[in-house]
């Protein structure tokens, strides 16, 4: 049984962004939490994140071969303005990262059911899981005892900036960011990849 409990996860994430705005509880262990945070201040934005997911380790795919450790994340994402779709977002993303079975690593790709948009409107129809590159060092993970629980940033993108992902790894995409500086938290932002 694990020592990780959902007020173990808010504390940490209240420590780095205030008092949650507002929570969607699911009452279930299989269905994480989600909340939202207002932004600290104007250049920070809306922050929506998983409260729950490291409750149950991430599974190793059933041809691993190497040392198996305990995988605990929870996903966040960043927004320039409140979005309740966000909610529903994180759960899907949630969901078919626990039913997939396969190792979850930074640069991973996700994609909402039917390559429907991360939101309506935007162009965006991926997501890449990144390490949390634009908090406090403290905020990556957080322990409980001898479990250690990583925050995953979840940052959508544009098929052109997924296949440059794929091809060159998402290191380059990272660089390609910090080249351009997109507001990544802007989900009707334009390509970085002209």
């Amino acid at each position: 049984m694990t020592k990780v409990k959902r007020n173990h996860v808010l504390y940490h994430y209240s420590r780095f962004f205030g008092e949650p705005e507002n929570m969607a509880q699911f009452h279930n262990p299989k269905v994480p939490d989600i909340v939202e945070f207002a932004p600290s201040s104007p250049k920070h934005g809306w922050v929506y994140a998983t409260v729950g997911m490291s409750l149950v380790p991430l599974a190793y795919p059933s041809d691993w071969s190497q040392e198996k450790q305990e995988r605990r994340i929870e996903i966040y994402i960043r927004s320039t303005k409140q979005n309740v779709e966000l909610f529903g977002v994180l759960v899907e993303f949630a969901n078919f990262i626990f039913a997939k079975k396969d190792l979850t690593n930074f640069g991973y790709l996700l994609q909402r059911s039917g390559g429907s948009p991360v939101v309506k409107h935007s162009s965006m129809t991926k997501t890449i899981l990144l390490p949390p590159l634009v908090e406090p060092e403290k905020f990556a993970a957080f322990r409980v005892d001898d479990e250690v629980v990583r925050m995953v940033w979840a940052i959508p993108i544009h098929d052109s900036e997924a296949a440059f992902s794929q091809e060159n790894g998402w290191e380059a995409l990272v660089d390609l960011f910090y080249q351009n500086r997109p507001n990544t938290s802007e989900f009707m932002r334009t390509s970085v990849i002209s």
